[in-house]
């Protein structure tokens, strides 16, 4: 297990703290208000979840906003001379925001990355039938994407079809 290096977060220096292995604290702080001082100790900040992915909230002069904590992390501890926009989890874990498991890269690689593109087809993979504007049954595809390519169409108006926005699509009735 590597060591936790922490590292200040731009733009909120003084205020707030990333880490190697994916956590975030406040530091220590005092507020002067109708006279009393009140303290503030070091606190680890407890990440909410948005679609896997860890976010927390910052607030510097009264403004609150929300960080996605790889993001602080790869901004902090990952040199990005490429500057590329995304970042990619190595092992698709999006909780995982250790160091190590992160690195700058392009959307397209992202998009591509590991499993992705098999968990998609299976999610995506919902049948599709085809039949003519009489009604007959022509044929059963595995999926939309199938129903395009193996007929040299494009998928958006059979999907159009399959949804009720139109009621057929080169010259067929397409159905889920």
């Amino acid at each position: 297990m590597s060591s936790e290096i922490w590292k200040p977060i731009k733009d909120y220096e003084g205020l707030y703290e990333v880490s190697s292995l994916g956590r975030i604290k406040s530091m220590p702080k005092k507020f002067i208000r109708n006279g009393a001082v009140t303290h503030f100790e070091e606190k680890i900040l407890t990440p909410s979840d948005s679609h896997g992915y860890r976010s927390v909230v910052l607030t510097k002069n009264g403004i609150h906003k929300t960080h996605s904590v790889h993001r602080l992390v790869a901004l902090a501890f990952i040199q990005n001379p490429n500057n590329y926009t995304q970042i990619n989890h190595k092992d698709e874990n999006k909780s995982n925001n250790r160091v190590e498991n992160l690195e700058w890269c392009t959307h397209s690689y992202n998009m591509n990355y590991g499993t992705l593109q098999e968990r998609k087809g299976k999610a995506n993979g919902v049948p599709v039938y085809q039949y003519t504007k009489s009604g007959d049954f022509v044929k059963k595809y595995p999926s939309l994407k199938s129903a395009a390519v193996s007929n040299g169409f494009q998928s958006s108006p059979i999907q159009n079809c399959c949804c009720g926005r139109s009621k057929t699509s080169y010259g067929f009735i397409w159905k889920y």
